[in-house]
């Protein structure tokens, strides 16, 4: 079916919040009227000033248009522009910033009243913290172009892009001297440099041991920025705090006179004079809120909710049962059958693992108060707790012997346990929401998937796989494509085939295979097996095809059916999708003996 709707991951998650949601919501999902509210402070907001006294600034990503004395903001570009850190040109006719647009930060420029929007960069390298020059002939900006986070100034005339600085790994912050002819910039995370346009010559202005953001030279030479030491964030002009229990905002100051800056704090705009005090501007930006969704009402007299997804799927060893959470439970289908209610206690149940000799289902339940590692027995139903640790244990899976599992605590580090007892050894550091770990069958490596930053300083960066020495806790990260990120870093792998050749994941929905040695390494080139969308990889054993052996299995769900006096899944609308090896994705057979008319089709 085709509605003229197609909606990818990034767009869905723009249509989460504001007005975006109103733009892209799906034909069949109605929305009550949009509410609105108006903001009069805001996080992390960066603020420019033009020489008339008009004030441009970013808030809920996009750029506002403030008058000098403030008032009521006018906002200049929309959610999906995604722009910050605007800068006014000398003459105040135009304004850059830079843009999240495409997945990717680029510069971009448009005329101070929203008009003549222009891309400036593009490609799959990052363009941030763009400022004019003084005569307003170049921007200065910082790139990871070149490797590493390193200042570049483009010719606004030619579009030439030149490196400037080289000696340091990570550098951000690129800001003019007031006659052009040097750039100073922040020089790791705790120094502040200058250089010399004309002939690259480097001085340090300010190092230390806190952290720096923001320089901006005065006219007369003064050096501003900010200072972020344990607990304060502090505007410091030439070395001495000129703030006292505000929290700044790490964005260059903006000098608006010989003895007045412009700055950001405590969620405002502000004002400050170095002989005397400080006044807020103050502002009010109107905002969208998506109201409530007009979902299609359950028929009266009808308990109990739709299924219509369930959550780790996992596959069993013999590739004959499948694991899943639905309802608040967790369920084994036996692929042919109907599916069964195994763990339903009314507490949050999640990420199934089956022992490597199906007969245990291993998973995590907050039934004690907080997130703990149960095995489950299928033949009998006994339950016996496996970890009692401080904080949580999340996303466990079973080495191949069985006598071992790895597990992720809320931080996001992961661990090892044996079952037999012992205390749990951490084998890697925390990470930002890590996907779940899944063992070599040699047991020696675990794989799984983090994001590697594309500098300390910044958050983003590409999903990658990780790849840890059980024994060491050495880390080697590996990117999947150029460019290009896993997809989600849950349940969308890496995971190992049986025999250790192959590791399967998911880039942009859709399944990737690719060649290894027995630690883990690309031996190959990565492959396409699905079009479809698909997610939470799995390996069912049986077969092998196209010399790729036990082809990974997705699991998909739809439907409901009334049982009884409760809701259960439906077998006849659950479906597991088989890789062959070659050709497109077809539906798994039954095993031997499943009844045909209930089979997975």
């Amino acid at each position: 079916m085709s509605s003229g709707f197609r909606i990818t991951r990034r767009r869905a998650l723009q249509a989460g919040t504001g007005a975006a949601a109103l733009v892209l919501a799906p034909p069949g999902i109605g929305l009550a009227q949009a509410a609105g509210v108006t903001l009069r402070q805001g996080t992390n907001i960066c603020a420019a000033v033009a020489p008339d006294g008009r004030i441009a600034f970013d808030l809920v990503n996009a750029i506002w248009l403030l008058e000098a004395g403030g008032g009521r903001a006018r906002k200049l570009t929309d959610e999906l522009q995604d722009a910050t850190q605007p800068d006014f040109s000398p003459d105040g006719r135009s304004l850059v910033f830079q843009s999240y647009r495409d997945g990717n930060f680029h510069l971009w420029t448009m005329a101070a009243d929203g008009s003549g929007l222009r891309q400036l960069t593009a490609g799959p390298d990052d363009h941030r913290e763009p400022k004019f020059s003084p005569d307003g002939r170049f921007l200065a900006f910082s790139s990871d172009r070149a490797g590493g986070y390193q200042v570049f100034t483009m010719d606004l005339g030619s579009g030439v892009i030149r490196q400037v600085t080289r000696d340091r790994a990570d550098v951000s912050m690129p800001n003019w001297s007031p006659d052009g002819s040097a750039l100073v910039y922040v020089a790791g995370e705790t120094a502040i440099e200058r250089v010399e346009i004309a002939s690259g010559q480097v001085s340090t202005l300010v190092e230390g041991e806190a952290e720096l953001f923001g320089p901006s030279v005065a006219p007369d030479g003064r050096l501003a920025h900010v200072r972020l030491d344990g607990t304060r964030r502090d505007l410091v002009v030439d070395g001495r705090a000129v703030t006292e229990g505000e929290d700044v905002f790490g964005f260059a100051p903006r000098w608006t006179g010989p003895d007045e800056l412009l700055y950001t704090a405590d969620g405002a705009v502000r004002r400050r004079v170095l002989s005397g005090g400080r006044t807020d501007v103050p502002f009010a930006a109107a905002v969208p809120v998506l109201g409530s969704r007009d979902y299609r009402r359950r028929r009266p007299g009808v308990r109990g909710p739709n299924v219509t997804g369930i959550a780790s799927p996992v596959c069993s060893r013999d590739g004959g049962r499948i694991a899943f959470r639905a309802l608040n439970a967790l369920w084994v289908l036996p692929i042919g059958q109907e599916p069964r209610k195994v763990v339903s206690d009314g507490y949050f149940a999640s990420d199934p693992d089956f022992s490597p000799d199906g007969r245990f289902l291993l998973y995590s339940s907050d039934r004690t108060g907080t997130a703990e590692l149960w095995l489950h027995e299928l033949a009998t139903g006994a339950e016996r707790r496996i970890t009692d640790v401080e904080g949580a244990a999340i996303t466990p899976r079973f080495a191949p012997d069985g006598k071992r599992i790895a597990y992720q605590d809320q931080d996001g580090a992961t661990w090892v346990a044996d079952l037999d007892g012992g205390a749990p050894r951490q084998v890697t550091s925390p990470m930002f929401q890590p996907g779940r770990p899944d063992f070599s069958p040699d047991g020696r490596t675990l794989v799984l998937a983090a994001v590697k930053p594309y500098a300390a300083r910044v958050r983003e960066g590409t999903s990658q796989i990780v790849r840890v020495d059980v024994d060491t806790g050495t880390l080697e990260y590996t990117e999947v494509l150029p460019f290009r990120s896993l997809a989600t870093r849950g349940d969308d792998g890496p995971v190992w085939s049986p025999d250790g050749r192959h590791l399967a994941f998911v880039v942009e929905s859709t399944a990737w295979i690719v060649p290894v040695d027995a630690a883990g390494a690309f031996t190959g080139t990565p492959r396409q097996v699905t079009t479809e969308l698909t997610d939470s990889l799995s390996w069912r054993s049986p077969w092998t095809c196209g010399g790729i052996p036990r082809a990974p299995a997705r699991t998909r769900w739809s439907g409901s059916a009334r049982c009884g006096t409760g809701w259960r899944p439906n077998c006849a609308a659950t479906s597991t999708s088989c890789w062959r090896g070659s050709g497109s994705p077809r539906s798994c057979p039954p095993r031997t003996g499943a009844r045909r008319s209930r089979r997975a089709s």
